[in-house]
């Protein structure tokens, strides 16, 4: 059987790996960043580029996504609304007939 990471008859040296692994982590986690940094400008750019070359494009996108998340927000307020169990009518003037 080969020598692997994951096999059990790998020797490991507990003290000198947790001390690697800690430097190993926090430099993974700062390569992270910087590239989720670096994707997250270039789709800024690229959504840039897009609106500016599309404007009418991007303002229907916008006012979709505008009009799903107030849709979102109000269906949550009707299924989060107060459940008092009284029947409130709406405070809604009568109109004049």
């Amino acid at each position: 059987m080969a020598s692997t990471p994951t096999s059990p008859d790998t020797p490991t040296n507990a003290s000198a790996d947790k001390a690697d692994d800690s430097e190993t982590l926090s430099d993974k986690a700062r390569e992270k960043a910087a590239s989720a940094k670096k994707k997250a400008s270039k789709a800024a750019k690229d959504t840039s580029a897009a609106a500016k070359k599309r404007p009418y494009a991007a303002v229907a996108l916008a006012t979709g996504t505008l009009a799903a998340i107030g849709g979102a927000a109000f269906g949550i307020f009707k299924v989060t609304g107060k459940k008092d169990g009284k029947n409130s009518k709406p405070k809604v003037k009568p109109s004049a007939d």
